[in-house]
């Protein structure tokens, strides 16, 4: 399949024009088709505060603004991949707008049937916290499954067709709330039918100030697997 192919919805807070900016800029570099998804800022939403309780949403934060911002992240995911279902899309890649773009993505990708999500790049999160990941045995312009280690990276992801996108949809609503990473780690990944591509199409932005943490410049980061 070529990633051109798929239609690409992006991520972006109204108020974050420098992103919609940095993100639209490249996607015209493209050969990619996309369109925006209105954010929802959980800062602004007006039920938020039943949030708090953790029996609705789980998070590893404590702090009141911070979970608001992930709470409106997690739905905005939703909304993306609702936007998709509705519109039919036979596959979807969906980016947030801090992602810095590094391929025209014009690339044949031989994704196996069973993949419910394709990462694009992301953070290992590992199972026991001491395994290693070695990048030089990874073979260029192919997939590997997500199965030894847990990867953080719905910043740019791939679900590969209209069942995989409901299944995805439905998994997501049916559990319980939390941290979106989290969500697919603990729902999606654990299946055993996520995947790595192992050509570095994309990467983290991570001098944009931060939409779900408000301590971003104290708070951990994630090294690239890529």
């Amino acid at each position: 399949m070529n990633l051109k192919n798929f239609k690409t919805l992006f991520i972006n807070l109204n108020q974050s024009t420098d992103r919609l900016n940095f993100i639209t800029e490249q996607l015209n570099k493209t050969k990619l088709s996309y369109e925006r998804i209105k954010a929802i800022d959980g800062l602004l939403m007006e039920d938020k505060q039943k949030y708090l309780s953790r029996k609705l949403f789980k998070c590893m934060s404590n702090i009141e603004e911070n979970i608001y911002r992930r709470v409106g992240l997690f739905r905005s995911q939703l909304k993306a991949l609702k936007y998709a279902i509705d519109n039919h899309y036979n596959g979807v890649i969906i980016l947030e707008d801090d992602v810095e773009l590094l391929s025209d993505f014009d690339v044949d990708v031989d994704i196996p049937d069973d993949c419910y999500i394709l990462y694009l790049n992301g953070g290992m999160w590992t199972t026991k916290g001491k395994e290693t990941f070695d990048k030089s045995k990874l073979k260029p312009n192919s997939v590997i499954k997500i199965k030894d280690f847990k990867l953080v990276g719905s910043y740019a992801y791939i679900i590969p067709s209209l069942d995989k996108i409901k299944e995805v949809y439905d998994i997501l609503v049916f559990n319980k709330m939390t941290t979106y990473d989290i969500a697919l780690i603990n729902y999606i990944q654990s299946k055993g039918t996520c995947y790595l591509y192992t050509n570095k199409l994309v990467q983290h932005r991570y001098d944009f100030d931060s939409t779900i943490t408000k301590s971003w410049k104290t708070s951990y980061k994630i090294k690239s697997i890529l």
